[in-house]
Order: C-alpha cells, then sequence, then structure tokens
C-alpha cells in the first residue's frame, strides 16, 4: 500500500513511520515539505500540527493546524 504520512517528524508521527516502513511503501513530510501529488496515494494519513496545549500564538496555530489541512485537502 502507498501510504503519505504528514507529521513524520512528530511523536506520533515518528512511531507510525517506523512501524510501516517495513511492510508499506510510505513516504513521510512534515510542515516544511511540499506536499506532493496526492496521485497514487492509496492513504493519506494526517497527524501533523500543534498539539501544546500552552502555545498562545493563534495565527502560528492556525497555520499548523488549519491551513494546513485545507491545503493538504486541495
Amino acid at each position: 500500500m502507498k501510504i503519505l504520512l504528514t507529521g513524520c517528524r512528530g511523536f506520533i508521527g515518528q512511531n507510525m513511520f517506523n512501524a510501516w516502513k517495513d511492510v508499506h511503501n510510505i513516504t513521510g513530510i512534515d510542515i516544511d515539505d511540499e506536499i506532493p501529488s496526492l496521485y497514487g496515494y492509496d492513504l493519506v494519513v494526517h497527524v501533523g500540527g500543534i498539539s501544546s496545549t500552552i502555545e498562545r500564538d493563534v495565527t502560528k496555530l492556525l497555520y499548523y493546524n488549519v491551513d494546513y489541512t485545507i491545503k493538504l485537502a486541495k
């Protein structure tokens, strides 16, 4: 199965990537990476984002958690 995983440098993303890398054709990207064409992927797993409950920068939260998700969906 060909999988695109976002948030591959975070805690959850790293563990998912390591668990699946020997079984599936997996590509990991993070917020600073360009989103590849999703054509040909069987599954997109989006676990990227800021999970800190003490982050106060609303603009940063919107960019990383909302705008990136919308960009990925398009």
